[in-house]
This record gives structure tokens, C-alpha cells and sequence, in this order.
């Protein structure tokens, strides 16, 4: 049997630093299981493969990162999803078939590695492990983006017909099967101690974008917190705020409940089922305990420290945010995406404001929607803070001279009220008018330095006016369509250079798949929903503790309310859309709560970019970005019309036609 390598994803892309001298391989078409796994090498080789299939969650061509309200850019990509403009027949981005082809993959491996002979026993148990796991994970892709899978329960034959393909099971069935891949990938051990796990607690500094035993349980954990999320568990919207709440969102249950396989079963359930929330936290409660336990302890990640003569940054929870993942040893991180962001097209690049020659694309821009769902310095919702004064939040005025919030130095001259008394994560992660863009300027050329933002080797004040330095200045592009700048995942030490011929300037560190700080709200999230509200307070603030916020009772106790399932319930909501800004999640946590209509097909805001004084650039202003958002279609994404034709089993999601 001939083994079919997709090339382009098994190994020009390398997964892991130790990947780059994995280049020289057999041709296409010529592999046979023979050339797979015919020495341990190959058969390492071989397993670095199934994971060359997961998509990149950074930049780049990511279904999730700009797909959403959180910011606005010219990126191609990013206006496809963001208009709606995505079909069965042209679905956008789309990765069924590259999914399924890594399940494909990582089921060969299973099926030939005992062949490999003189292989380690401990690492045939390890990879067996690993892609039991991606097995399982693929299928998860599937159910988490498109919805009711087509299951596989072991090799698919590369020859079969598409007419000959199973039909999709329900969502339940999946949920299911996908946590009985992942009990079995911890099944195995080690040959040499049958005591112990064949998948390990953490992988080592050359492996770490490989799958542990820990990111299984959290992964598991999400699952099941998506299972029991009102977009699979009924299909209705949930009540939220004061009192009883009011119920916002789209009802979906009729168009699912007409949503059924060849049995007639639903695919997805139109019955709400309050034994999901258990379930979820009782995954959840499981993943944080196993996290917390052992060796090494994973735990939140709470100071950054730097032994650069004359970094500014004296504020310990404003570095430590801004540094969150940045910081490539934190012990957060329980999963991460390792491969390297482009040299001349990546993350921080499309983040950074412009230099003398535009090299940063001064591109990824924060919509005044995400600006306005931060918190004050008190930890409250900007229109709940009685200190804060909400209805002159668009007014601008010079910051103090001596203006400091707790040692943030946020910048200086004039701002909108709106930018200051925020929280830390505000001022880590948002680049606003007259604020500081903490970055390495040290190695700049004096060209640089002398023009009006430098401030000093490691700060620049942003400014964003019609004709100011960062201004859009009638570009066509690199230029910040809101009058903000992303600074969430820049290093400190990304170097502003303003010379194309520096294009590996940026700090290499690991984009988060799941980290910690999730598996606390996660947990909050479905306790809520079993209504222990003193305990879901327990593990929010351990989240709001680290980002230097008040503790949810402190917080709240000025405003005289009472904090009711519903009140908590956008309490954790808000606490969410802070600190996974920028981070994949956004994407899917509007889907499942059923607010796709509410925050996805309504229009976003901005400043006036086009305005050459603080009068006219201060001003709530519409941005010409058609936005796009239909019920029930895109609540998931389309399966390619190609494959729905060539299987008759194979029922489309609702709403696409």
C-alpha cells in the first residue's frame, strides 16, 4: 500500500525547532510503508507529519484570529469573513479536508508503526499515544467548526468513494467518541514502567508543540463546555444582566430541530439538557486539578522580568499581561502553537506601528467596541462604574504631567477620557492616541529617533491624527482603520525597524492553544450555569487578581446590585472577551452563546481617522466595513459544496443552500 505524504504540509512547514533537518524525504507517490518506517527516525519524522496538518492559529490564514468584532484591518482574509461573504461554493477559508486528511494521517501511523524495527519501546508507546490523541483532536476541529461530525473509528482507505463515506453522527455521538480517543491516548504507557503514562506531563524545549497529557484533559474540558453551550444544548438564548436578566440572542431550535441524519435523529439536540453543565464542570474542575498537580505545576502567569538596562516599565501586572504568552518559559501555556510566524508577514509585523520606511504594517486595529468592553481601574463595565463618567467618555483633554496610574506611565498629551482610568490589560494591550507602544527602539537608526513619537529606546507615543506620524495620511494600506493599534502578543523586544532588509526582527516565542487562565473561566462559566455563583467568583478572581482588577464583590458592591445567575453569567461573558482578546476564542464564544446577530451583523466603530485635529479625530465614527452575519448559516461553516455533491449521506448545515 502507497502511503500519500501531502507534501507541502508534512515538512516545508516545520512544527518544531527540531524539525528543520527533516527536509530530505522521499518523494510523493514514491513513499512506501517501507520508506515511512523503516528506521525510528522516519517514524519520527512520519509523527511530526500528523500534527502538519492543524491549522496555524496565528495571523496568516486563520479561520478564527480576525474573523470577528475585535478589530478591523485591510487583511484580505479578514473582510471575506468578517462581510459574510463565504458559501458552500466558495467557502473562504475552510479546513474539512485538510482535517480529515490528518486523521487519515495520524490513523497510518498506528496501523505501521510496529513495524519500525530497533524503535525505543517507550516511544512507540509515546507516538501510538500521541496520534491516538490527534485522532481524536482532528474530529474535535470538525465538531468545533462545522458542527456534527463524520466519524472514523479507524483507517479510512484512501481509495474510498466519496458516495461510500458514513453519514454525519449527532453532536452528542461525537462529544462521545472524541472523549473515549482521548481516554485511550492516556491509556498507554511506557513500556519500561507500566505505572506510568506513555504521553508525558510536559514536553521537553524542543517538543513543546507536541500534545501532553495535561492538554488533553483541557482540551477535553473545553469540549464539554461547548457541548453544553446554548448553540448545541437546546439551541436558545440565555438570559443575562440585572435581576432575572433579558434574554438576547437568536433562537436557532427550529432550524435545528429540522437538522436530522438519514434516521430521522437530530444532529444537533433542540432539548436542553442542565446534565451537560454538570458534565462540564465536572471536566473542567478535572482538568484544573491535574494541571495544578504533579510536577511541574502549571499556574497563571504573574511577573516577567527584565535584565535590560533602562526598561521603563516599572509596573509588574502591566509587563506580566502584556507578556502573557509572549514570554516563551511562562508556565501557563499548557498547549502551544510553535511554529514561527513569517519573517516579513507575521503577527507582530501586522501589529506594529509604521517606522520611517513602513516596514510594520501598523495594520491590526482594535474596534472601539473591544476598546469600550475593557474595565475601569475599579473592575467595572464602563457604563456600570459610578465613578466613571460614561457619558463624556468621547471628551479629550491633556493628560496630567504627573498622570500615572499605578506606576503604567500610559503616555502623554491629549487623550479622550474614554483611555484613561482603565485597567492594566487596557493599557498592556490597546496603542491608543498619545499612548506608549512599549518596543525595542535601541538599534534603530537616528533617522528614527529623531522624529516626534520617539520617546525614549523603548517607548513610542502612538499618535493616530489625518497627518500625524502613525495617521493614515491617504494611504491604501498600513494604516490603522480605527485610530488604535493592536499590542496584544508584541514582545517588548520587538525591534521597530525601518530598513526591509531587517525582516527577522521579531522575538520568537508560542501562540496559545489553551492555557491556564481558560480552564479557571471555563470552570466559572459552567458553575455559573449550576448555579454555584460563590464559587464561580472563586476562580474569576483568581484570573482578575493576576490583571490587577478588584475582586468581583469589591468591585461591585458601589453599585448596589445584586449578583444573580443572570449578572454573573455576563460577568464571566465580559471577563472572557477581556482577557482572550486576541486569542482564537472570540470567534467561537459569540457562536455558542447564540449572539452572532448582536455582535457580528451590526456596524463597528472607530475614530475619525481622516480628522487633522483632536476636534475632528475624537469622534465615534462609522467604519465603512460591511458586516454581515446570517441565522442559522453562519453559526458554523459551510462543508465545500463539492463534497456535499459527490456524498449522498453527507446532509450541508443549515441555512446554506
Amino acid at each position: 500500500m502507497k502511503l500519500k505524504y501531502y507534501i507541502f504540509l508534512l515538512f516545508i512547514l516545520p512544527l518544531f525547532s527540531a524539525c528543520e533537518d527533516y527536509l530530505d524525504i522521499v518523494p510523493d507517490e514514491l513513499a512506501t510503508e517501507e520508506d515511512a518506517f523503516k528506521t525510528p527516525e522516519t517514524t519520527k519524522r512520519y509523527l511530526y507529519s500528523c500534527y502538519g496538518y492543524l491549522p496555524n492559529f496565528r495571523l496568516g490564514n486563520s479561520l478564527d484570529m480576525l474573523s470577528n468584532d475585535e478589530t478591523l484591518s485591510l487583511l484580505s482574509q479578514q473582510k471575506t469573513m468578517t462581510e459574510g461573504n463565504y458559501t458552500p461554493t466558495s467557502p473562504g477559508v475552510t479546513y474539512w479536508n485538510q482535517l480529515y486528511q490528518g486523521l487519515r494521517q495520524s490513523y497510518l501511523l498506528l496501523e505501521n508503526i510496529d513495524k519500525t524495527p530497533n524503535m525505543n519501546l517507550d516511544e512507540r508507546q509515546q507516538y501510538k499515544a500521541e496520534a491516538t490523541f490527534l485522532v481524536g483532536y482532528y474530529h474535535y476541529l470538525v465538531l468545533r467548526i462545522y458542527g456534527p461530525a463524520i466519524l472514523f473509528n479507524s483507517l479510512p482507505a484512501l481509495d474510498l468513494p466519496m458516495e461510500e463515506w458514513p453519514e454525519r453522527s449527532t453532536y452528542d455521538e461525537c462529544v462521545a467518541f472524541i472523549s473515549a480517543k482521548f481516554d485511550e491516548a492516556l491509556s498507554y504507557k511506557l513500556a519500561s514502567d507500566p505505572q506510568k503514562q506513555a504521553l508525558p506531563r510536559e514536553q521537553s524545549n524542543l517538543n513543546l508543540g507536541r500534545i501532553n497529557s495535561v492538554a488533553v484533559e483541557a482540551i477535553r474540558a473545553r469540549m464539554y463546555l461547548y457541548a453544553a453551550s446554548p448553540l448545541f444544548n437546546g439551541g436558545k438564548p440565555l438570559p443575562v444582566g440585572d435581576g432575572a436578566g433579558v434574554v438576547e440572542g437568536d433562537d436557532v431550535s427550529n432550524e435545528y430541530k429540522a437538522f436530522r441524519n438519514l434516521n430521522g435523529e437530530e444532529l444537533i439536540s433542540t432539548t436542553f439538557s442542565q446534565e451537560k453543565w454538570v458534565k462540564a464542570a465536572e471536566a473542567c474542575k478535572n482538568a484544573i486539578d491535574v494541571a495544578e498537580s504533579g510536577s511541574p505545576k502549571y499556574t497563571l502567569y504573574t511577573k516577567y522580568t527584565s535584565n535590560v538596562d533602562g526598561f521603563p516599565i516599572k509596573n509588574e501586572v502591566y509587563k506580566a499581561t502584556r507578556m502573557t504568552f509572549c514570554d516563551i518559559y511562562n508556565k501557563e501555556l499548557i498547549w502551544q502553537e510553535t511554529r514561527r510566524e513569517v519573517a516579513d508577514g507575521g503577527f507582530q509585523r501586522a501589529s506594529a506601528p509604521r517606522a520611517s520606511a513602513g516596514r510594520p504594517w501598523n495594520a491590526i486595529a482594535p474596534t472601539l467596541a473591544i476598546v469600550e468592553a475593557f474595565y475601569t481601574e475599579n473592575g467595572l463595565p464602563i457604563d456600570e462604574d459610578p465613578a466613571f463618567n460614561y457619558s463624556d467618555r468621547y471628551l479629550f483633554s491633556a493628560m496630567p504631567a504627573d498622570y500615572n496610574v499605578a506606576n503604567l506611565e500610559i503616555g502623554e498629551g491629549v487623550t479622550m477620557n474614554l483611555h484613561m482610568h482603565r485597567e492594566p490589560r487596557f493599557y498592556s494591550w490597546i496603542s491608543f492616541h498619545n499612548g506608549y507602544y512599549e518596543m525595542d527602539r535601541n538599534s534603530n537608526p537616528e533617522t528614527d529617533k529623531t522624529a516626534n513619537t520617539y520617546v525614549d529606546g523603548w517607548r513610542i507615543k502612538t499618535q493616530y491624527r489625518m497627518n500625524d506620524f502613525h495617521g493614515f495620511k491617504g494611504r491604501s494600506d498600513n494604516y490603522s482603520l480605527t485610530g488604535y493599534l493592536n499590542k496584544k502578543g508584541v514582545s517588548y523586544m520587538y525591534k521597530w525597524v525601518s530598513t526591509s532588509a531587517n525582516t527577522d526582527n521579531r522575538p520568537v516565542y508560542h501562540w496559545p492553544i489553551i492555557r491556564l487562565a481558560e480552564l479557571y473561566l471555563n470552570y466559572a462559566e459552567a458553575l455559573i450555569e449550576c448555579n454555584q455563583l460563590e464559587e464561580a467568583k472563586v476562580w474569576i478572581n483568581k484570573v482578575r487578581s493576576r490583571a490587577g482588577v478588584p475582586d468581583i464583590d469589591t468591585a461591585w458592591a458601589p453599585t448596589g446590585k445584586t449578583l444573580t445567575q443572570a449578572k454573573m453569567r455576563q460577568i464571566v461573558r465580559q471577563e472572557r472577551t477581556i482577557e482572550f482578546y486576541m486569542e482564537n476564542q472570540r470567534f467561537y464564544d459569540v457562536r455558542r452563546w447564540l449572539l452572532g446577530t448582536k455582535y457580528f451583523n451590526v456596524s463597528l466603530y472607530g475614530m475619525n481617522i481622516s480628522g487633522v485635529d483632536d476636534a475632528n479625530f475624537f469622534k465615534k465614527t462609522i467604519l465603512v466595513s460591511p458586516r454581515k452575519f446570517l441565522k442559522p448559516a453562519h453559526y458554523l461553516m459551510p462543508i465545500p459544496q463539492n463534497d456535499v455533491d459527490n456524498s449522498p449521506s453527507l446532509k450541508q448545515n443549515p441555512g446554506y443552500f
